[in-house]
């Protein structure tokens, strides 16, 4: 493989790397708003659920959950941006189920994949694949993430009795 599809390769990595991290965050604060004394309930409660859906209920429970405007705003925020990284996140992940051993970078990958699944259109696939633009939404993931993780505590604190804006 040549030096473009490795960085390519590399910068898919962190996207879901990245993105593992934020969905773990946003299941936990999923957990916390089920039953904020047991997360082991709402872990019950959400198994198998998909991210997709852990994003629907994050939003329901918010809106249902004694908080303050500004902590429930953040909230709702953070989800959808959440949902927002998913979505670029599936855009990278899957439209490249198959890298040829001969590709150069991940445009040659998804013309080979594409002509094997004849439902797939390179509208499908966002428009710049280049290592910069894969970078730049990991780094998106990323920082959602960290934005989760701020909220978790502050929803912790908001759900025990504390104050958190």
């Amino acid at each position: 493989m040549s030096d473009g599809i490795d960085a390519q390769l590399r910068a898919i990595g962190r996207l879901i790397v990245n993105f593992n991290a934020l969905e773990w965050t946003l299941r936990r604060c999923l957990w916390l708003l089920i039953r904020p004394d047991d997360e082991r309930v709402g872990q019950t409660m959400t198994s198998g659920m998909d991210v997709s859906r852990v994003e629907e209920r994050t939003k329901e429970l918010v809106a249902l959950t004694p908080l303050s405007d500004t902590l429930r705003n953040r909230c709702q925020e953070a989800v959808a941006r959440a949902g927002e990284v998913r979505q670029t996140r599936n855009a990278f992940a899957h439209a490249f189920w198959r890298v040829p051993n001969d590709a150069v970078d991940l445009s040659d990958a998804h013309a080979a994949w594409a002509r094997a699944r004849k439902d797939t259109t390179l509208a499908q696939v966002p428009e710049s694949r280049d290592a910069d633009s894969i970078e730049k939404a990991a780094s998106d993931a990323y920082n959602v993430g960290v934005v989760l993780e701020e909220l978790f505590a502050d929803l912790k604190r908001a759900l025990s009795g504390g104050d958190a804006a």
